[in-house]
């Protein structure tokens, strides 16, 4: 008979070789006795509650770098299902974290300083509510749409003339 070290190398080994046949042989296992099955796990999680909690956590973490499309399209579903929830729960957050928050949008604001350029010249093209708002110095909340519309206007109107100048130097050149 072989010695008890043996015999485990020789489990470990079949099992590494037959992993397949294993999953099989446990699930059916788990199936047949289900109730006991369940029961065993529940005392386990009970005994021991932090490694179970960082197991599951780790196991969330795997799940969700692999399937970051879903995840992505559950969180859409649920911001816009409860938008209105979570938009009170930022508030909150913002309101009783303000010097944390300031710290995260001066670091995120020199981190990308390119994108913050890129972003505020689209603005500047497109002549965006909020371009036209610091433009007239007035919160974006505070323009009324005829306001708004009347400096687009503008605002146009200074950059036609402006080109027609630019292009009028030229020919005089």
């Amino acid at each position: 008979m072989k010695t008890p070290e043996e015999k485990r190398a020789y489990q470990r080994a079949w099992r590494a070789a037959n992993l397949e046949k294993v999953r099989e042989q446990g699930r059916a296992r788990y199936a047949l006795n289900l109730e006991k099955e369940r029961e065993r796990s529940r005392t386990q999680r009970a005994a021991n509650p932090e490694k179970q909690r960082e197991r599951h956590r780790e196991y969330v973490r795997a799940w969700r770098a692999a399937n970051l499309e879903k995840v992505r399209e559950q969180e859409r579903v649920r911001r816009i299902a409860n938008h209105e929830k979570l938009r009170e729960q930022e508030r909150a957050y913002h309101a009783a974290n303000r010097e944390k928050q300031k710290e995260y949008n001066r670091e995120w604001r020199t981190n990308n300083r390119e994108r913050i350029r890129e972003g505020s010249s689209a603005c500047r093209e497109t002549l965006a509510a909020c371009y036209v708002a610091s433009v007239l110095r007035i919160p974006v909340k505070a323009i009324t749409p005829e306001l708004l519309e009347a400096k687009r206007e503008q605002l146009l109107t200074y950059r036609c003339v402006k080109q027609f100048i630019e292009v009028l130097k030229e020919k005089q050149k």
